[in-house]
């Protein structure tokens, strides 16, 4: 299962990296294309690719949070321990230990 949620994770990765690649690419071109076309001024131009390129980074924010969310759900919903949770157990099994170790008689 943890496999699986890795997998998933890593896909969500590499979807995010190259759609933000592929957005600031396509947005320039077409902003480009359409100075070309004489459809905007270069000052539009520029304006357009700001204002779309901001709301993109917005989308892929709110996109990483609904991610994080569902990640996070079924996580919990997997039985998988957290690393707070192995590490408050580290720090009972050490506890535990010393206190067994006190309790120890030497032979003699």
């Amino acid at each position: 299962m943890a496999d699986k949620i890795a997998k998933v994770l890593h896909r969500a990765v590499l979807f995010g990296v190259g759609a933000t690649y592929a957005t600031a690419e396509g947005i320039k071109a077409f902003a480009n294309n359409m100075v070309k076309k004489g459809e905007l001024s270069r000052p539009e131009a520029e304006k357009f690719a700001e204002d779309l390129t901001k709301r993109t980074k917005q989308v892929r924010s709110e996109m990483q949070r609904v991610v994080k969310k569902a990640v996070s759900g079924a996580l919990q919903k997997s039985d998988i321990a957290s690393r707070e949770e192995l590490k408050r157990l580290e720090k009972r099994i050490r506890q535990l230990e010393k206190k067994l170790a006190k309790t120890r008689t030497p032979r003699t």
